[in-house]
């Protein structure tokens, strides 16, 4: 009798253990297979979007759109083809209009795009979701935080944390994401983590330099005005080099007739993100166009006439004026680091758009904003306008300059220096 009991208990604990086993089986399974929701599939998304360990898509474009590219068949057919390896890669994660909108601000696929020139690969710690509500139309809206790790070529890790907005939409019961918004700041120390920069500034060769081309083995660079006009007084050449501390290059200048004016060689180190700045300047004699490591000049010329360099205290980094029917109603000079900052969010916020349109004469608007970046270094001081044109926001680069748009929290954030 005794026995009989043994057995008939051990017999209900293997049927319990196999039961609770089974139950938890398909708890697991159901949690696995079954639809994710808006947070999941936005974590999925911030993931595959911040993690970059190859670049496809970045290698395709260099190596089959952007060298080879010229007006016949065969680079327009290589463009499409990157069109649609992009389109694969983020366009099943986002409905129609995000994945427009992210194209249009190169969102996408922008981390791949710089992790290549860099040489850097990325992965996505510790992604945060934070801040949600659900809209009338049932779209769930999140600020999110990632701790990008940045690996370098030379083994050294760096981690950056960034910033956004996130609103995911269901479709067709599937969670897409329909708007993202990384913070300008965040994703532009991400995509310029380590870059190196050659900076090629007109410092006083008036209506004459074409183009600039730059050399060294094994690549080269060239930047030429959109609109195919001279370089401008104080305007910039910028190219991307590669990190190496002892990089032979060479510089060529042309005119605007496609005449090759002077070429120079350099040496110089472009390792762990440095930077190299020369000058296009007249010689003493005013005949000879050359260029230089430095500037010796206090004076740019311009349209108008010889300009003065603004001299001011190095610790001012921007002036802001307050422009009213014409006239300068207040000027602010941005010094302390919390007002930086502010106005360097504003500044990220128009570069990080692609789309930019021809300006207008900002002196017929009633009210604007001058923002006045003073580069002590390059010696010069840019203009740039921030104002309200027909219900619309924008920041133009100069007078004659493009203007794109920017947020309202950006015009409300330069507005603020004048509310007291």
């Amino acid at each position: 009798m005794a026995g009989k009991i043994s057995r008939n208990s051990v017999l209900m604990k293997v049927t319990m253990f196999i039961l609770t086993f089974a139950l938890m089986l398909g708890s697991l399974t159901g949690c696995n297979t079954g639809p994710e929701g808006p947070m999941e599939k936005a974590e999925a998304f911030l993931n595959e979007y911040y993690t970059v360990q190859e670049s496809e898509l970045a290698d395709f474009f260099y190596e089959e759109v952007a060298l080879p590219y010229d007006p016949n068949m065969e680079g327009m057919e290589a463009f499409e083809e990157f069109g649609k390896m992009v389109e694969e890669k983020y366009g099943p994660w986002m409905t129609e209009r995000g994945y427009q909108e992210a194209l249009a601000n190169r969102f996408v696929p922008g981390v791949e795009m710089f992790g290549r020139g860099t040489f850097n690969r990325t992965t996505a710690h510790s992604i945060a979701l934070m801040d949600e509500e659900e809209y009338q139309d049932g779209r769930m809206y999140y600020t999110y935080g990632v701790d990008v790790q940045i690996q370098l070529e030379d083994g050294e890790t760096e981690v950056i944390p960034v910033t956004g907005e996130i609103v995911m939409e269901k479709v067709q019961e599937e969670w897409k994401v329909d708007l993202f918004r990384p913070k300008a700041e965040g994703l532009q120390e991400l995509m310029t983590y380590g870059v190196s920069n050659l900076r090629i500034t007109n410092w006083d060769v008036e209506d004459k330099i074409g183009y600039v081309e730059v050399y060294w083995e094994g690549g080269s660079g060239g930047a030429i005005n959109a609109d195919e006009t001279a370089m401008g007084l104080g305007s910039t050449f910028s190219f991307r080099m590669p990190s190496e501390k002892n990089l032979l290059f060479n510089v060529k200048l042309f005119d605007t007739e496609d005449r090759a004016l002077v070429e120079y060689g350099f040496e110089t180190n472009f390792s762990s993100g440095r930077n190299f700045q020369l000058y296009i300047m007249w010689d003493e004699t005013r005949e000879n166009v050359i260029l230089s490591e430095s500037y010796d000049s206090a004076i740019i010329g311009g349209a108008d006439g010889p300009t003065e360099i603004i001299v001011s205290d190095d610790n001012i980094k921007y002036t802001l004026q307050k422009i009213v029917d014409g006239q300068a109603e207040r000027t602010v000079q941005i010094a302390d680091s919390c007002s930086v900052d502010i106005v360097t969010k504003v500044v990220m916020d128009h570069m990080v758009r692609s789309a930019a349109w021809e300006g207008i004469d900002v002196r017929e608007l009633d009210e604007y904003y001058i923002l006045m970046d003073h580069q002590f270094e390059e010696g010069e001081t840019k203009e740039n306008y921030i104002y309200i044109d027909q219900g619309e926001i924008y920041y133009q680069g100069g007078l004659d300059g493009r203007r794109s748009n920017i947020t309202e929290e950006s015009y409300r954030s330069i507005e603020s220096f004048f509310n007291y």
